[in-house]
C-alpha cells in the first residue's frame, strides 16, 4: 500500500505549520500533502511548483491506495506540465525573460526529448 497516513498530533499546535513542516525530514510528505492538508497547515506557495504540480496529479488524490505517481503512459505530459509551472515561477520570480504562456509552452514541448528506437533486423 503507497498511502502516507496524515499528519495528527494531540492538538493542534503540536503540529508545526509552514516551513517548520517542511523543515522537518519526519514530516515533510512533499507531493503527498493533500488539498485539505496543505490549506490547514498553510503550505500553499511553499512548495515548489514542480511539488505542487507533480501532487495534482498523483492517482492518490482519488484512492488513497494507489500509487503517487502518475501512471508511465501520463508522465510525458505531466513533465511538460512541471517544466510550464517552473518556466513560470522563474517568470515571476525575475530570473527568467518574460515571455508567454503559450510560448514557454511551445518552447517546452520542442525542447522535449522523444525516444526514437532504431529497429535492427
Amino acid at each position: 500500500m503507497n498511502t502516507v497516513p496524515p499528519i495528527t498530533g494531540k492538538s493542534r499546535t503540536d503540529v508545526p505549520l509552514c516551513m517548520d513542516l517542511l523543515n522537518q525530514q519526519v514530516l515533510n510528505k512533499g507531493t503527498a500533502f493533500t488539498g485539505d492538508e496543505r490549506s490547514e497547515f498553510g503550505l500553499h506557495g511553499l512548495l515548489p511548483p514542480q511539488v505542487e504540480k507533480l501532487g495534482g496529479h498523483s492517482p492518490a488524490l482519488k484512492n488513497p491506495s494507489a500509487s503517487l505517481l502518475p501512471p508511465l503512459n501520463e508522465l510525458r505530459s505531466v513533465a511538460a506540465q512541471i517544466a510550464i509551472a517552473v518556466g513560470l515561477e522563474a517568470q515571476k520570480d525575475g530570473v527568467a525573460p518574460r515571455i508567454s504562456e503559450d510560448e514557454l509552452r511551445q518552447r517546452v514541448l520542442k525542447m522535449q526529448w522523444t525516444p526514437a528506437y532504431p529497429m535492427f533486423v
